[in-house]
């Protein structure tokens, strides 16, 4: 077992100090953890902000620190949106879980934890299920 930490300790949102994706690997060697969880979203390893080859470089940075990248922490709720069958909600998480995917095996992970899907008032049970069930098999399948 390897002690990691979360890199949205150090993200801010609760008024705290606010580190870059960098300073806060910096900050979790320097506190003594093995691994890290990065947050896969702004203001951290947001696939938007941060390209393959940015995380070349961010993998030999966490070699640098001694460090193991324990997951990226995927954002996502594939019942989002369901009330706009025309906009592609789930298209749009898909693409996001396969881009953080690629950024894990390059930072030398093999894990992208994701969330499932908030329950959505007057949406039938059945029809949340099944597009969830379908959207994390597809991004199962697209992540190897």
């Amino acid at each position: 077992m390897k002690y990691s930490l979360f890199t949205v300790t150090f993200a801010g949102f609760w008024g705290q100090h606010r580190l870059t994706l960098e300073e806060a690997i910096d900050k979790t060697a320097e506190l003594g953890f093995e691994g890290v969880e990065i947050m896969g979203k702004r203001p951290h390893l947001s696939p938007l902000d941060y390209s393959l080859e940015d995380c070349k470089r961010l993998r030999e940075r966490l070699d640098e620190k001694g460090l193991k990248l324990a997951a990226i922490a995927g954002y996502t709720d594939f019942t989002g949106g369901m009330e706009s069958a025309e906009v592609p909600f789930p298209e749009m998480q898909i693409a996001y879980v396969e881009a953080l995917a690629q950024r894990a095996q390059i930072l030398g992970g093999d894990l992208v934890r994701i969330f499932s899907s908030y329950e959505r008032p007057g949406v039938a049970y059945t029809a949340q299920w099944q597009r969830t069930v379908n959207a994390i098999r597809e991004c199962a399948d697209r992540a190897g």
